[in-house]
Parts: structure tokens; C-alpha cells; sequence
């Protein structure tokens, strides 16, 4: 996990995001939390390239190569514990 860098994009009042981190901080998994509500350029830029208005939207940073991978909703999950599942499995090594 040392080998990745996680972002979660959500926003205030969102039940599916709040979930989520509660995953990711139950299983001790560091992430960087982002409100896009006050970060629009920076989400407006993650709309761009994942094609996805939705969140929670879930990068992982691999740090060695700097390579993102993203999770999305509504197009990679559709439960905020599938989330977690998939993003726990990629930076272990089993998914790609």
C-alpha cells in the first residue's frame, strides 16, 4: 500500500461518500479526502478525463510511475463498499 496514494473526491451531505470513508478509515487505508464543492477547477479537471459527474470518485496514485487509476460510480461500482473492495484489491496488487 506505501506504493500508492489515494484521493477520494466527495462532498458535504453525500450518505455514499461518508460511507466509503468510513471503509477506508475502519481498514486503516490513508487517503486524501477532497470536497469538490470546494475544489471545482480541480474536479472539473477529474470530470474531464473520467467522462463522470458522480461521486465518490476514488484515485489511486500509483507513486513510483505517478500512473492514476480511477474508480468511478455508476461505471466501476455501484456501492460504495464495492468501492472499497476494488480499490483495496488494486493497491494489494490483485486487480490491475
Amino acid at each position: 500500500m506505501k506504493n500508492y496514494k489515494i484521493v477520494l473526491y466527495s462532498m458535504e451531505g453525500c450518505p455514499y461518500c461518508d460511507e466509503l470513508k468510513g471503509y477506508m478509515q475502519n481498514e486503516g487505508i490513508d487517503y486524501k479526502p477532497i470536497d469538490i464543492e470546494a475544489r471545482e477547477k480541480l474536479w472539473e479537471s477529474v470530470k474531464k478525463v473520467t467522462g463522470e459527474d458522480f461521486v465518490p470518485t476514488v484515485m489511486v496514485i500509483n507513486t513510483d510511475t505517478g500512473s492514476p487509476k480511477f474508480f468511478v460510480p455508476d461505471v466501476d461500482f455501484e456501492e460504495p463498499k464495492e468501492c472499497f473492495t476494488l480499490v483495496k484489491e488494486y493497491i494489494n496488487g490483485i486487480r490491475h
